[in-house]
């Protein structure tokens, strides 16, 4: 089961600029590959090197990425994804006559073979990990400098960030969440919203692993979050055939009831303020499905989709 969700921050929506998130989840049987990008380059063009950015890394992996890899031959094939996206991102610059860091972006990607997670990323986008035993784990920490300056794909230099570039893996899985920071930061706390994981896992019931409606969970990102400034983009896995069980609910719970009680004392001591309005409907960008890589930025497809294709002659096969 998979789940891909997206909206523009609050931010974006009050000055009429789109999310600058791109995301893409796709399945074969038990296996799966999914990716975030949340761009970092500039207000103009960010969204086109995340987009860009993304997809030439996803569209190289889903083709390497047969049954059977050893984890350093999965470590190789991620790392050239992630050279890909440089390398297109390079070539991008120069279509549009632009400086490739205006085009920057974080990059995450994980694939899941059926029993294990491999995870390769840059920036401050992150993953939780479903354990079988209904426990969950960050394999990533968010790169950051003490200043909170995110490290990118591309450093100042314009060419890749490949001595920031992180490769883990995690064994014993049930599913997993990509998420940009916009609800990653959310999630992290402190403390830690286990309870927040399993309501992006459960789709709010806790009676079992994955979802059969996700409205609900569409309504948490677009509404409950709204406040956060930042974009908010996830795509979500549950293997039905892992047979994942539940901890005890505290393990759930003990998070959300801190939460609620900070929560108390903030608003017993503080008047409510404004926040700005987003009733509009935001721009977000559906990544999900094998073939659906139509850009929504019209003015710039022929361009893009030359990128694209100069990085993969033939179209790729089904992962």
């Amino acid at each position: 089961m998979i789940y891909s969700h997206g909206t523009a921050g609050a931010s974006h929506v009050c000055k009429g600029i789109p999310s600058q998130d791109s995301r893409r989840i796709e399945i074969n049987g038990n296996r799966c590959l999914a990716a975030v990008a949340d761009g970092l380059g500039s207000k103009k063009y960010s969204r086109e090197g995340s987009y860009l950015a993304l997809n030439v890394a996803f569209n190289h992996c889903r083709e390497e990425l047969v049954p059977d890899l050893s984890s350093d031959e999965i470590s190789a094939v991620l790392m050239k994804g992630f050279e890909g996206a440089v390398e297109a991102l390079r070539d991008y610059s120069c279509i549009r006559g632009k400086d490739v860091l205006e085009f920057n972006t974080t990059l995450i990607m994980l694939y899941y073979d059926g029993g294990s997670a491999y995870l390769f990323g840059v920036g401050d986008s992150g993953a939780v990990i479903l354990k079988k035993d209904g426990s969950f784990q960050i394999p990533l920490e968010q790169q950051h400098d003490a200043e909170g300056h995110v490290f990118p794909l591309l450093n100042e230099e314009g060419l890749g960030s490949a001595d920031m570039w992180t490769f883990t893996v995690a064994d014993d899985v049930g599913g997993f969440l990509l998420t940009t920071d916009g609800i990653l930061d959310s999630l992290l706390g402190p403390p830690i919203r286990w309870d927040m994981a399993r309501f992006f896992m459960t789709g709010g019931d806790c009676a079992a692993w994955g979802w059969d409606d996700v409205s609900i969970l569409d309504a948490y990102v677009d509404d409950h979050l709204q406040w956060r400034g930042d974009d908010r983009s996830i795509v979500a896995f549950v293997d039905q055939k892992a047979s994942v069980s539940m901890q005890e609910e505290d393990y759930y719970t003990a998070a959300a009831e801190e939460i609620r009680r900070r929560n108390e004392l903030l608003i017993s001591g503080l008047k409510s303020v404004g926040r700005p309005s987003i009733s509009e409907d935001p721009v977000s960008e559906s990544m999900e499905g094998e073939d659906e890589l139509a850009l929504r930025i019209p003015e710039y497809e022929e361009s893009i989709q030359q990128a694209l294709h100069r990085r993969s002659q033939s179209p790729a096969e089904p992962l």
